[in-house]
Parts: C-alpha cells; sequence; structure tokens
C-alpha cells in the first residue's frame, strides 16, 4: 500500500472528524515539532461531511492490518 493511502486510512478528517493537539513545540525558540500520542489527542467527531463513509474506512484498515502482519 502506498504511502499517500496509509496518511489517508490514519487521518481523522476524511471520516468528518477533527483533530486538535496532534504535534507539540519542543520549546518556545525550538521549530521542531513532536508527535502527540492518539490516546492525547483531542478528538471532535463529526464536525464536517466525511469524504470517505467510516465503514469503507474500517474495511480498508483491516485488510491493510492484516496484510501488515503477513
Amino acid at each position: 500500500m502506498s504511502n499517500t493511502i496509509k496518511t489517508i486510512l490514519s487521518n481523522p478528517h476524511y471520516i468528518g472528524n477533527l483533530a486538535q493537539c496532534r504535534t507539540t513545540t519542543i520549546s518556545v525558540v525550538s521549530t521542531k515539532r513532536k508527535s502527540i500520542d492518539t490516546n492525547e489527542q483531542k478528538i471532535v467527531e463529526g464536525t464536517h461531511e466525511p469524504i470517505i463513509m467510516k465503514m469503507s474506512l474500517r474495511l480498508h484498515k483491516n485488510k491493510w492490518y492484516k496484510e501488515k502482519r503477513i
């Protein structure tokens, strides 16, 4: 699976959710950013109309994880 498809499948914006606080700066003077764990991100569901339906996304993710295990 290509990197673009993996990025789309892992991005909650495509199913109509808004994800906030995904990254933070390391310090005030630095431009480097640090990723935040998905459990600590703020996700608001249903903020806009989805581009990908949730059921379709789940099917593709399950297929992707199965292929990843092999």
